[in-house]
């Protein structure tokens, strides 16, 4: 899935405006996601598989323009993992629920 900021808010992949709770909850979570505090513990369980977002402001992403953050839940909320640093941070945040609610899905 592939979400774009425009003029005028957050788009999906259809260039259609997303619901304005979903554009607003997206912008929160990016806020939260950028104030994460970097924490020590935070190596994914074994068979647990990670989500990813990638975060970019170029038009065409690649992976040295972008950042990448994967995560997996955890009793806290969810772990945060930067893939160029590989630096760790625990979220408050069940992040599979908060996309799930912006994405509209189950």
């Amino acid at each position: 899935m592939v979400l774009r900021r425009t003029s005028l808010g957050w788009t999906g992949e259809d260039g259609e405006l997303l619901p304005a709770d979903a554009r607003n909850r997206l912008t929160r979570l990016l806020v939260e996601l950028a104030n994460l505090q970097t924490d020590q513990e935070g190596q994914r369980p074994e068979g647990e598989l990670a989500r990813q977002l990638t975060l970019s402001i170029a038009a065409r992403v690649t992976e040295r323009n972008a950042t990448v953050l994967r995560w997996w839940p955890s009793s806290e909320g969810s772990v945060v993992s930067e893939g160029a640093s590989g630096q760790t941070y625990v979220s408050s945040l069940d992040l599979d629920s908060i996309f799930a609610e912006i994405l509209g899905t189950p």
